[in-house]
Parts: C-alpha cells; sequence; structure tokens
C-alpha cells in the first residue's frame, strides 16, 4: 500500500490519502466493508416502454445535432472545414435528412438535403458545409432519421495547407448530439478545462458554440469562473428557434487577465428550453482544437449514489515520430459544500485485481487540474485506464492527452505548443455486454504513413474473468476485411496500434468496425483514435452503441434505476451502484416516494405503477418491475 500525505495540489484541491487495498469505496474515514457496494439489478414480468437514446445513434424518427461545423477562416491564421460521416447501421438501409442551422439566426424551416445510405456502408461528406450546402462560415447541423438505425460523427479541422486531401491537420472529434444531451430548464451544464490567453502568443483561447434545440426563443446564462472556483463575470443570450450562436474568445466577454485553467456553468433560463453547448479550446500555437462537450449537473442539491466513469485511456509514454504524450485531468466539484471521489489506476496490458487509488475532495465550483496525471497522482509513467467513482454525484472529470512540443522540432512550430485530443468519461453504466454491439465509424488507414491517417483501437475489460471480444473490420462499402478475436484479462485495457494492418495491407480510405463480446457474462468499452500522419494529431471516436433487443418488460438494471428515480425520488442522474448499505436505506426513500406503487420486501422493492408513469425525460413504464439486491451481478464493479 502507498500512502500520500495530507497536501493541496491546487487552492482548494485536498488529496485525502492513496491506497493499494483494492476496495473501490468511499472518503478515508468510511471502511473497507462499509465500501462495498451492490449492484443493482432491475426486472419485470410485465409490458415496458423504454427508449434509452445513446449519443451518436438515430432510429427511425429520431434526431441528433452535431453542435458546430465550419467552412470558414479563423482567428491565427487557421483555415476550418469539417467532414460528416453516416453510417447506415446494420444491414437496412437509412433514409436521412441533413438540415442547416445557420448562424445568427433562427432556423424555423431549414434547407436541407435528402440522403439513402444503403445498409452497412458509410457515407463521407467532405467540408460538409461547402459541398452539401454551397455555405461559407460557422452552423450547426440537424440530422433526422427517417428510416432505419443511422450512426454519425463529424470532425473540424485546421486544414495547414491549400489541398484538402494532402494537407497536413489538426482536429477535434465532434460528437452527434442527442436531444438527452441538451441542457433544459431547471438544469445546468458545465464545459470544464477551458482557458484563455489574451496574448494569442502561447497557451490556448476558448470558444463557446450554442445551439438552440427547440422551436422558441430561449435564453440562456452563462456564468464564467476559475479553477478556483472564483466568479469571473457572467453573460447573458437569448437565441432564436433553432439558432446555432458561436461566442469566439469567450472568456474576454468578461476579463482582460489570462485565464491558464477555467469553466463555464450554462443554465436555461427560458421554461421549456433546450440548448446544446460545447467548448473548442483552441492552442494559440498549432491551431490544434479540443472539442469539450458539457457535463450535466442536476438541479438537485443532494443524492444518495455513487456514479463510476471510466477514463479509457491516460498516458505518460513517447510515441511514432518522436511523439511524447502526457494526459491533463481535470475533476470539479459539481455540487457541495465537498465533492469526494476515488481515483483508480489500472494500468494498460496487464490484469489489475489490485489496484492503486487515490482519494480526492474539493468545494463546489472548484477544479484539481493534474497536467500530467501519472506523474502527479501515481508518480508512474506509462499507458493506462482510470476508474473515477464520486461519491453523491458530485464530482465531473474530464481530461485531455496531448504532445507538446520543444525546440528544433520537425513540424518547425515554437516551443510549448500542443496538440492532442479531448477524452470524456464513459460512465460505468454504458458498458457493452454480450448481444451488444460497439460500432465505431470515421476510421482510415494509410500504410504508407506519410499521408492520411492511422486509426487504432483500444479495449477495457469491465469483467471479472476473462473475456474474448470480436473485431470485425469494414471498408466504407460494406466490404468485409477480417475479423480477429482479443482475449482480456480481468479489468484490463489496450491499445490495438493501427488496426486495419490486422485484416490488409492496403489503404482504407473510410471504414468502420464493429466490436462484441463473445463471452456471455462479458463487459467492455471501446474507443478508436484516428492520428493524423504528417502531424501526428489525434482525435479519439467515441463508439455507437447497437444494444440487445430488450424482451418485452426487461431493462437495463441501471437505467430502469435511473429513469424510476428520475421520476420523482430524490437521487442524481447516474445510476449504477450505490454503498452498502445505502441499498436498504435507497428502497425506504422509494417506498416514502412512491407509496401508491412502491412496497418493501426481504429481497428488494417491487414498483408497480400500474395502467402507467412517465419517467424522467424519454420514458414511459407500465406493469409491475422491481429492484433487487444482487451484489456481483453482471461481472461486479472495479477491483
Amino acid at each position: 500500500m502507498r500512502t500520500f500525505g495530507l497536501h493541496h495540489l491546487m487552492t482548494g484541491a485536498l488529496l485525502i490519502g492513496a491506497t493499494g487495498c483494492g476496495c473501490l469505496g468511499a472518503p478515508v474515514d468510511v471502511s473497507c466493508g462499509e465500501a462495498k457496494s451492490a449492484a443493482i439489478a432491475a426486472m419485470t414480468d410485465a409490458d415496458l416502454r423504454l427508449s434509452p437514446t445513446e449519443r451518436g445513434l438515430a432510429r427511425t424518427g429520431e434526431s441528433l445535432v452535431i453542435p458546430a461545423a465550419a467552412h470558414a477562416d479563423g482567428a491565427q491564421g487557421t483555415t476550418w472545414r469539417t467532414d460528416v460521416v453516416l453510417t447506415a447501421v446494420g444491414r437496412s438501409p437509412a433514409r436521412v435528412r441533413l438540415e442547416l442551422l445557420e448562424r445568427g439566426r433562427a432556423n424555423p424551416d431549414p434547407r436541407g438535403i435528402d440522403l439513402e445510405i444503403p445498409g452497412g456502408t458509410v457515407t463521407v461528406l467532405d467540408d460538409v458545409l461547402a459541398t452539401a450546402f454551397g455555405v461559407e462560415g460557422a452552423a450547426a447541423l440537424r440530422i433526422h432519421c427517417l428510416e432505419g438505425t443511422l450512426g454519425a460523427t463529424s470532425r473540424t479541422y485546421n486544414l495547414q495547407g491549400s489541398d484538402p486531401l494532402n494537407s497536413p491537420t489538426f482536429g477535434q472529434f465532434l460528437p452527434a448530439l442527442s436531444m438527452d444531451d441538451a441542457i433544459l430548464f431547471g438544469d445546468q451544464g458545465r464545459l470544464l478545462q477551458l482557458a484563455h490567453d489574451p496574448t494569442l502568443a502561447q497557451g490556448q483561447r476558448t470558444n463557446l458554440l450554442l445551439a438552440n434545440g427547440g422551436d422558441r426563443p430561449t435564453t440562456v446564462s452563462v456564468a464564467l469562473g476559475d479553477d478556483t472556483g472564483a466568479s469571473l463575470g457572467e453573460i447573458t443570450e437569448t437565441l432564436e428557434a433553432w439558432e446555432y450562436r458561436q461566442l469566439d474568445k469567450v472568456f474576454e466577454r468578461v476579463t482582460g487577465a489570462a485565464v491558464p485553467g477555467g469553466y463555464a456553468a450554462v443554465e436555461v433560463t427560458t421554461a421549456g428550453g433546450r440548448i446544446f453547448a460545447l467548448a473548442s479550446v483552441v492552442d494559440n500555437l498549432t491551431g490544434d482544437p479540443v472539442a469539450v462537450p458539457s457535463v450535466l449537473r442536476s438541479s438537485r442539491e443532494s443524492t444518495n449514489l455513487t456514479e463510476t466513469q471510466l477514463v479509457p485511456a491516460v498516458a505518460r509514454v513517447s510515441g511514432f515520430a518522436d511523439t511524447d504524450w502526457s494526459t491533463d485531468l481535470v475533476l470539479h466539484g459539481l455540487v457541495g459544500p465537498v465533492a469526494s471521489a476515488q481515483v483508480t489506476l489500472l494500468p494498460r496490458d496487464q490484469e489489475n485485481t489490485e489496484p492503486e487509488s487515490v482519494f480526492i475532495q474539493l468545494p463546489e465550483g472548484q477544479s484539481l487540474r493534474a497536467q500530467d496525471v501519472l506523474a502527479e497522482l501515481f508518480e508512474t509513467d506509462g499507458a493506462a485506464a482510470l476508474w473515477v467513482t464520486t461519491y453523491g454525484g458530485g464530482m465531473a472529470v474530464t481530461s485531455r492527452t496531448f504532445n507538446r512540443l520543444g525546440e528544433g522540432n520537425a513540424a518547425g512550430l515554437p516551443a510549448g505548443a500542443t496538440f492532442g485530443p479531448y477524452m470524456g468519461p464513459i460512465p460505468f453504466t454504458r458498458a457493452f455486454r454480450s448481444g451488444d454491439q460497439a460500432w465505431i465509424t470515421h476510421l482510415s488507414h494509410d500504410p504508407s504513413l506519410a499521408t492520411g491517417s492511422r486509426s487504432n483501437l483500444g479495449l477495457v475489460s469491465g469483467s471479472l474473468d476473462d473475456i474474448d471480444i470480436e473485431v470485425a473490420l469494414y471498408r466504407g462499402d460494406g466490404t468485409h476485411l477480417g475479423s480477429f478475436v482479443e482475449t482480456l484479462r480481468q479489468w484490463e485495457n489496450i491499445q490495438i496500434n493501427r488496426v486495419f494492418e490486422r485484416v490488409t495491407s492496403t489503404p482504407v480510405d473510410s471504414g468502420y468496425a464493429v466490436v462484441r463480446t463473445l463471452s456471455s457474462n462479458g463487459r467492455f468499452w471501446a474507443y478508436g483514435s484516428v492520428v493524423d500522419n504528417r502531424t501526428g494529431d489525434p482525435i479519439t471516436i467515441d463508439a455507437i452503441g447497437v444494444r440487445r433487443p430488450l424482451p418485452a418488460g426487461v431493462i437495463a438494471s441501471a437505467d430502469m434505476a435511473f429513469r424510476l428515480f428520475e421520476a420523482g425520488l430524490e437521487v442524481g442522474r447516474g445510476v449504477g451502484q450505490l454503498p452498502g448499505p445505502g441499498l436498504g436505506e435507497m428502497l425506504g426513500v422509494a417506498r416514502s416516494a412512491r407509496p401508491g406503487w412502491a412496497t418493501r420486501t426481504g429481497a428488494g422493492i417491487p414498483f408497480d405503477p400500474g395502467s402507467g408513469v412517465a419517467l424522467g425525460r424519454s420514458g414511459f413504464a407500465r406493469g409491475r418491475r422491481g429492484v433487487e439486491d444482487l451484489p456481483g451481478v453482471g461481472g461486479g464493479r472495479p477491483p
């Protein structure tokens, strides 16, 4: 066991201690026995109507929003372009309408184009604003899936030359957001890991991207602060119906000083309003951007739950073409007065049965920023994944893995210039299980490594046993290039570099991977990394989840509990585990909150809403269902 003494990493951020006991527990004044958690399993013997959304995936009648796209010149001599990749997921074709949400105006009836994509194939819209709509400037995009199942991704990049096909690029992955990703009236979105240097000669600058997700004018309040929690000022914007707005160098609206680390708190003040918010943080020396999605903070002030999130890749390692990678991790207190979290290290390429952890506490509104997280928190190097378990649902996490250039670098850029991708956390509850598929699109590979891009694939096991994971690789026209199987040990994580070279020696201009577990008890997470061969700049591609069909009346446990609780129980958004003996306490609260259809039994609590009840944002349930205490179900929690 390794233990840190008490010390401040920065103002207001207190590192409590570190332990190798292997128990993902609670703050240090709680014993390991008390910190053991019980999984929630939800079952039903009747009808159920729940359809949880997936970021980047739209089924018939559903819509997605790409919150920013560009064909424009920007600050510091940058040239911005956006490519969109649309994939018909599965064997059936997808009919799609792509619509333009123009900047600075209402878009009640936006112009659009209709596309039909054959099943299992990819349509790539390079420089989408120019080629699909013939416009310049910046905009957002709305995507309607008229029929079938659609996966959507985008990349906005800074073009370093005049040839869009052969010039070096620095870019950012921009997710296609579902309606559930919007900030609603009564909730708050936090944008973290922001920065601004007003000289534009070093450091970074932050642009704020807002899109109205509804048919009415909506007012939004944006409070800007720094990592110490100090308020820098507040701005208010009113967006017309489906308007897109971009606030460049947003910190200059409230201060003339440098902001080495900061955040934005975005609130919708119009009843019934819906806003998509995203930050683009741009390196002033390379023009490399990272897109930071908002972290939703519920208006509830307290919760009984823990939430576990996975940061699937962090690094302190040398890479291809003389790159040196490190990871900047930010933890931010969402609810107070003090938020607690445990960060657990899972080194790459090994079984992780007794991992090392550190405990952290933060006051509300303050951030801990570990600019080289493996060195600062764990005194190690290499590559790894991190589990971040928060108590009371009160802490958010973001990360960026980057390469910092030195003097005389091959790119000819100033010393201190950086590039590298944002990597957001994945909730524990979004693991892929037996019968699920993880579709990773927007991939390509040029085996010369001199032009184009190369693609890497990351896999993280969430199981207590060895599991087999199958990776099937395809060209964009649906041609199956080949498949292979990887066996992962308990809580192991790996990265397969140049993954297409496992199945082909030829270039792949546009391709995708379909990843699934062959083990009945398997649980895993997956991501893609696409690297520009000329600059070495990567983007992280989120996996699009195609979940196994659920029999009538059966729903994944955490999502079921989440929807039930969001209907009125005083708990938070992220539901997956409860710290014992909190399960029994929660069941008692449930009975009190829903006396008409919640009763207590020895094994758990059955819910019987009778003819029906609305559940949260997008669910409706009826019939009888239950929440039971089943420790260790589905492979268990992190070790």
